[in-house]
């Protein structure tokens, strides 16, 4: 007798993504082949897959190119998921070109990527797994505040707000000003009541309508990620944002800005004194961060150092372009001139969230903090030699063919990379050249302990 298969039985079954996997080591990318799969398993010296057609096989590390996770889109309204979907074409278009053994796999991908682009482009939203203008979606959720009538939430004000669903524990509220997410654990029991009393028909946020889910999928890799497939990676500008709309990275920013400034009037300890006991102490203390120091004294170590503002924001809570992040762990973030985030870095708390146990800096980060603007990375390296008195810092360089491109691989890519270890902790500084363009720099330091974590995977 045949058996009925589940949702939850075919959803398990559904491919999360692919390995590319290489006959022998250093073979080129145009060469290897794609195995895609239902559940991974990785290990020191294997990774560990089951295929959608129920097959379990066992791949050698050596043998494994990289791997390509498939992320779900199932929410278009905010110019940040459409920046989402952008990267998320862009990366499948890079992937192609890369891996074209992997064609057949990728290409209905990338086609449905760019669909949802363009129909994202013309002003139209997806949720609950339909495409619809936003006048619709707006009539499609009974209920509305009094019009006119301001809710605060968080401290923020929301004009004609409507609570619209709830989705990975974050509250979906339509306003005056566009969509606004919040976590449903960060709401009080007033902002709860206020909410739902704009929606009749949710009556509680355990009942709140879930978008569903549907197939399109950002690649994310988990080793070896190629040039361009990055989830930092950013797509051409496509118009600022309305000067009348703050937008939904917008106002998660100016929150966490009240919040750390009122948190920071809070704390009774004086930071510049405590950066010069550390130092006394023997502890490298960069640019007012060390490994092991109080996280409350993270933000105004840095607030004080830099000529904007910046925030630390969760980065699951960035949206889909930021999720491949570090777990647990909160970005260096500002809020760009469209009203996107942008991530200048990442520092990390311990299992108590009381004490900073990794941090890293990209680019922008570096040159502001330390004044390198016009610094190549050597002069760059020497530079903090000199400061933080380093004996040295032992360098490598790594060089391989670059993107393979009609026909042809396009120039070289080289990372290099500089590291000291202090007592217990590891600096090091990377580089990351393409065709002769430095697309990267990132400064990490963490203790020897974390010294396997990638910063920025």
């Amino acid at each position: 007798m045949l058996g009925v298969e589940t949702d939850a039985q075919h959803f398990a079954a559904a491919p999360k993504g692919i390995v590319m996997v290489q006959s022998r080591v250093g073979l080129a990318d145009e060469f290897c082949e794609p195995a895609e799969f239902t559940t991974i398993e990785q290990y020191a010296a294997a990774v560990a897959i089951e295929t959608p057609a129920r097959v379990k096989r066992t791949i050698p590390k050596e043998q494994v190119k990289t791997v390509i996770h498939y992320q779900d889109v199932n929410y278009v309204v905010s110019e940040q998921d459409v920046q989402a979907v952008r990267q998320m074409a862009e990366g499948y278009a890079a992937a192609l070109k890369r891996f074209p053994r992997a064609q057949a796999l990728l290409q209905p991908r990338y086609a449905n990527a760019v669909d949802m682009l363009q129909k994202a482009q013309s002003g139209m939203v997806y949720a609950g797994g339909n495409w619809m203008t936003k006048q619709e979606m707006a009539a499609s959720t009974t209920g509305t505040a009094a019009p006119g009538k301001a809710l605060v939430v968080q401290g923020i004000t929301l004009k004609d707000a409507k609570l619209s669903g709830c989705m990975d524990g974050n509250a979906k509220i339509l306003h005056a000003d566009g969509v606004t997410s919040f976590p449903v654990d960060k709401l009080s029991e007033q902002e709860k009541r206020a909410l739902l009393a704009t929606n009749p028909a949710i009556k509680s946020f355990e009942s709140a309508p879930t978008p569903a889910r549907t197939t399109p999928a950002m690649p994310v890799t988990a080793s070896s990620q190629p040039t361009g497939t990055s989830s930092s990676a950013r797509g051409p500008s496509q118009g600022g944002a309305s000067s009348k709309t703050s937008g939904t990275a917008t106002l998660q920013f100016q929150a966490l800005l009240e919040r750390h400034r009122r948190e920071a009037e809070e704390i009774d300890l004086n930071t510049e004194n405590n950066v010069d006991e550390l130092k006394a102490a023997g502890v490298l203390v960069v640019k007012g961060l060390s490994i092991g120091m109080p996280f409350e004294l993270v933000w105004p170590a840095l607030a004080g150092k830099l000529k904007d503002p910046v925030v630390l924001a969760k980065y699951s809570e960035m949206g889909p372009a930021f999720k491949s992040k570090l777990r647990d762990c909160y970005a260096i973030a500002r809020v760009d001139g469209q009203g996107k985030w942008v991530s200048l870095g990442s520092v990390c708390p311990d299992g108590d969230g009381k004490t900073l146990r990794l941090f890293g800096m990209e680019r922008e980060l570096i040159k502001e903090l330390f004044g390198a603007e016009t610094l190549s990375s050597k002069e760059f390296v020497q530079r903090f030699i000199d400061e933080y008195e380093i004996p040295e810092m032992t360098g490598e360089e790594t060089r391989r063919p670059g993107p393979y491109i009609g026909g042809r691989h396009m120039g070289e890519d080289v990372d290099r990379r500089w590291s000291y270890i202090f007592k217990d902790i590891r600096v090091s500084f990377n580089e990351h050249v393409s065709n002769g363009r430095v697309t990267k720099w990132t400064l990490f330091v963490t203790s020897l302990g974390d010294a396997a974590t990638k910063f920025g995977d």
